[in-house]
């Protein structure tokens, strides 16, 4: 039995690390912005309005602690690409980050894995799928943060005794996603309007949330993990059109997408001021997790068809008009 700190706990991936934690029998340190739902006398919440103003001296339950899943964070959102949002974002997101790792090797902490983003590999993959040995290209203050994160981590893990592991996911989809562009999309579908996305074809990879989390728990409670950066996504490469018609098959729907070619799309898009919503759509984003699946001798255990009934099987519309699959 361990005991492993969740900063974000009340987050989309934190809550889920935190309940599958304590489903495995684990003692769960939770930092949470409001209470958990689960009730568990192994679980201990820490209430914290903003994880980055914690003074160091709150530092010292770490004592307490085998290991470290950092989910906080400060969000990307679309608004904040201005440059002059980067040091923000690093306050955050890089400096938190670094600052709670380093009383963490000092307190005897023995991992610490950190949820980075995919973005830090770039905006797009070319004719060969992102893999973790590639040079970083991240686009966006945000990702850059992230990046500086990592760096300053491993920085940190080659100076002390702990183990450092950084995940990088692509779009996670799951069960009660309440806020984003996936949200709004599944708020879409679940109409049954006719959408434009009907030519979204480049290869693009996505991951369930049940399939980060397997990863997150696998890092804590494998043996050995070799320090270093984790790639993961679902097993499955596909487009955003086959995963909004996944995602409407799920809900009981027949995906109504008008074929509009990609670009025309974007065209249209940049008119009402989304065509940066589209082009992320659109462009290729392929992830290969060879390398996470040999090293750690793992393998998604949930399919996209599996994940996408836990995630949207209940999102359907009360419109009986709604054209419905049988």
């Amino acid at each position: 039995m361990q005991t492993v700190l969740i900063t974000g706990a009340s987050g989309f991936v934190g809550n889920a690390v935190c309940g599958a934690l304590l489903e495995r029998g684990d003692n769960v340190l939770a930092m949470a912005r409001r209470p958990l739902c689960f009730s568990s006398p192994r679980l201990e919440t820490l209430l914290v309005e903003d994880i980055s103003a914690v003074p160091t001296s709150d530092f010292d339950v770490l004592s307490r602690v085998d290991a470290i899943v950092h989910c906080a964070g400060r969000a990307h959102k679309l608004e904040d690409d201005a440059l002059d949002s980067l040091n923000e974002y690093r306050r955050v997101n890089t400096d938190l980050t670094v600052t709670l790792a380093r009383a963490a090797a000092d307190a005897g902490v023995k991992r610490f894995v950190f949820v980075s983003s995919i973005g830090v590999n770039g905006t797009r993959s070319s004719a060969s799928p992102f893999r973790a040995e590639d040079l970083p290209a991240p686009a966006t203050p945000y990702t850059r943060s992230k990046l500086e994160a990592e760096e300053g981590l491993l920085s940190l893990g080659r100076e002390t005794a702990m183990t450092i592991h950084i995940v990088r996911p692509p779009l996670i989809y799951g069960r009660d996603v309440t806020g984003g562009n996936l949200a709004l999309l599944a708020r879409l579908v679940s109409k049954g309007w006719p959408l434009p996305f009907g030519a979204l074809n480049a290869p693009r990879s996505f991951v369930a949330r049940d399939n980060v989390v397997d990863l997150l728990i696998h890092l804590v409670q494998h043996p050995a993990p070799p320090s270093g950066v984790y790639l993961v996504a679902d097993s499955e490469t596909v487009s955003t059109t086959i995963f909004i018609r996944a995602m409407a098959e799920a809900m009981g729907l027949r995906a109504r997408l008008v074929p509009v070619p990609a670009r025309l799309l974007e065209w249209m898009a940049n008119l009402v001021g989304r065509g940066e919503q589209i082009r992320k759509m659109a462009v290729p984003l392929a992830v290969d997790i060879s390398s996470t699946c040999s090293r750690l001798n793992w393998a998604p255990p949930v399919t996209m068809a599996v994940a996408m009934q836990r995630a949207f099987g209940a999102c359907v519309s009360d419109d009986p008009t709604q054209d419905k699959t049988t």
